[in-house]
């Protein structure tokens, strides 16, 4: 931009005409148009950033249930061979039976989007209708 404006005002003392006379229409325009690509720029990279932090949550998420699915399926092996071993007293165990059980995915899903839409209401709550 410097030399831009420096190369202008010295062509505009001397004996050449100015490419861009101030108060430099071409330099503005082209400004302007660098910031319209720069955000366009800027909005792609953020959106692609988002989409890719959305696709990195979704698989902690998957990874989280599998790994907690295979506990509950290590704790249920432990238990029946724990009652399967004649050396070891049997005896009930609620705290490992409540655990062998897995959690169900489609539950997961429905507590997210519950959770999301009470976080959605709180943030933007509809008109309120007041009562005598």
């Amino acid at each position: 931009m410097a030399s831009w404006v420096g190369g202008n005002l010295i062509l505009s003392h001397t004996i050449h005409a100015p490419l861009d006379a101030p108060p430099f229409p071409w330099l503005q325009n082209g400004l302007t148009l660098m910031a319209l690509y720069m955000g366009a720029l800027i909005l792609t990279t953020q959106r692609r950033a988002d989409h890719l932090g959305e696709l990195r949550e979704q698989m902690t998420l998957e990874l989280a249930i599998l790994t907690e699915q295979k506990a509950a399926k290590l704790i249920g092996l432990i238990e029946e061979l724990r009652r399967d071993s004649p050396e070891i007293k049997d005896r009930v165990d609620h705290e490992a039976r409540d655990m062998a059980s897995s959690a169900d995915p489609h539950v997961v899903l429905e507590a997210i989007e519950e959770t999301n839409q009470e976080m959605i209401a709180a943030i933007a709550p509809g008109p309120q209708i007041l009562k005598p």
